[in-house]
């Protein structure tokens, strides 16, 4: 079988993660796919429950940056930095939330910051490669 690609999107993971979920995940993996959380929030709980289903990606809403978030954030991306899993950081609007994310670990952003979504793909987005240009360069990855 070609390499499967399953998102599996939780609202709540934290009150989710049973038995179904490991066996889908189990069953995912067994087929050489990979299995992606969108909308994820985490806690220490969720941290440990997360290592049963094996995910190979991470989306990870970053909104109303406070102090407590912040360590969240890096408690999250150490986690995942240990375990090979690739996290995603969206919601980086500002340049304040852009150098937030930096800060906790993260090597993946995406968000407003950098262009509003277009209805096609542009490969060269000038106004994209104007803004990298302009920040600092430890800002990027």
């Amino acid at each position: 079988m070609d390499k499967n690609k399953v998102v599996l999107e939780f609202n709540n993971f934290e009150t989710l993660i049973n038995s179904k979920i490991k066996e889908l995940s189990d069953e995912i993996l067994k087929r050489k796919g990979n299995v992606a959380i969108d909308n994820f929030e985490s806690s220490s709980k969720v941290l440990k429950d997360l290592e049963q289903i094996e995910p190979k990606y991470i989306k990870y809403k970053l909104e109303n940056i406070e102090e407590n978030t912040k360590e969240q954030l890096k408690e999250l991306a150490t986690f995942c930095m240990l375990n090979s899993i690739n996290l995603i950081v969206f919601g980086v609007d500002t340049r304040e939330i852009l150098e937030i994310a930096v800060d906790c670990g993260i090597r993946y952003v995406q968000g407003k910051f950098f262009g509003n979504p277009t209805d096609g793909l542009d490969a060269t987005n000038d106004m994209i490669n104007q803004i990298l240009n302009e920040e600092k360069e430890e800002l990027i990855v």
